[in-house]
């Protein structure tokens, strides 16, 4: 076992970087599904950075799937040591922590990996234009920032429990109650339901620079996040068999996907938009107490096989995005099958971003953040 595992929740570690591996999965399959769009005239509003001709409609339902939970899972996740690293850190030296974490890393994707990531897309356009790419992607294109995302709104959700503790500790005192699994059920289901009304699900924010983010999730992986600081309190979580009927859970989500399918081919009756993010909340709320649960029951040791990857996790999910993306680009004009292309940029980007964030950490300095 790596040393630096010692103390360490198995279970969650292992839950963590399993939804990253998911995340590279998505990213490698969304180029070869079938609902996947590109426009060279106007690339950057792909629906992947990369599109193959070649498709493989086996992929759409894991693909919609896999993102019905997967942020807000990990977002969760985020959440459980959030009161820790407070009552052991402080207001300032839990903030200056995350911000060495999260913050620096999101500047390197901002400035090099994202940009890395769309050149790709941009070179399949060849846009007849005398303005370099660099210089367009952070003018004209709109300044991306794809999958990393997710970084800097964790920062910021970290940042609001900050202020929190120290402006008005009491406040946040009250989120120290574990949550029950119909709790988290509910907060899940109110904190994107209404929303789905009102909001366009497909719809990002793109207008604040790298800061983007999908529109009618915020709440919801707002909520995950609070539930994860809520159940994090607790011991319950930890325990083997939380959550009871895990399985249920997982069958649960399961029944409710085809729903959620269904409604959104419905049109935009605001009943089907009702209908529509019950289901995906119900999901989502169901994938993730059943991985919750089966992690915790099947994984509740570290494990050597895993742990380098486990190490990793996190460059894993920083270095993919780009990797995948060329990958993808090379395999265009190969006369391959969809599937053999998609294996490929999945084991592909997987492993080189593991093997990079591996000898990336071979650094001290770059160890000490990611």
């Amino acid at each position: 076992m790596l040393k630096s595992f010692e103390g360490r929740d198995a279970a969650i570690d292992n839950l963590r970087t399993f939804v990253v591996v998911l995340v590279v999965f998505l990213h490698a399959a969304i180029g070869y599904t079938s609902f996947s769009e590109y426009d060279p005239k106007h690339y950057i509003d792909a629906t992947a950075p990369v599109v193959d001709p070649s498709r493989w409609s086996a992929l759409d339902l894991p693909v919609v799937f896999i993102d019905t939970f997967s942020m807000p899972l990990l977002f969760l996740i985020s959440g459980l040591f959030v009161f820790s690293g407070l009552d052991r850190k402080g207001s300032g030296g839990y903030f200056r922590s995350r911000l060495k974490r999260l913050g620096i890393p999101f500047l390197a994707a901002a400035f090099l990996i994202s940009p890395l990531a769309f050149w790709p897309s941009f070179l399949m356009a060849a846009p007849d234009t005398p303005t370099p790419y660099w210089i367009r992607f952070f003018t004209t294109d709109g300044w991306l920032i794809g999958a990393p995302w997710f970084l800097w709104l964790l920062l910021a959700f970290d940042g609001v429990a900050v202020l929190i503790h120290r402006a008005a500790p009491a406040a946040l005192e009250k989120l120290r109650r574990a949550p029950t699994v119909w709790a988290i059920l509910l907060v899940m289901v109110a904190a994107y339901a209404p929303v789905r009304l009102v909001v366009d699900p497909y719809v990002w924010i793109t207008r604040l620079g790298p800061l983007d983010v999908q529109a009618a999730r915020i709440l919801l992986y707002l909520g995950s996040f609070l539930l994860g600081m809520a159940l994090g309190t607790g011991q319950t979580w930890r325990r083997t068999g939380w959550p009871k009927h895990w399985g249920v859970w997982f069958l649960v989500a399961l029944l409710s996907f085809p729903v959620y399918l269904f409604s959104s081919q419905a049109g935009d009756a605001i009943m089907a938009r009702t209908i529509n993010g019950l289901a995906f909340s119900v999901c989502c709320a169901g994938a993730c107490l059943g991985f919750l649960g089966m992690f915790r029951q099947i994984t509740p040791k570290h494990l050597p096989v895993i742990d380098s990857l486990n190490a990793n996790a996190f460059g894993v999910y920083l270095f993919h995005y780009p990797i995948v993306h060329w990958l993808q680009f090379a395999l265009v004009p190969v006369g391959l099958p969809a599937p053999v292309k998609f294996g490929a940029a999945f084991l592909g980007g997987l492993l080189l971003s593991w093997g990079t964030s591996a000898l990336a950490r071979k650094i001290a300095v770059v160890r000490g953040i990611i």
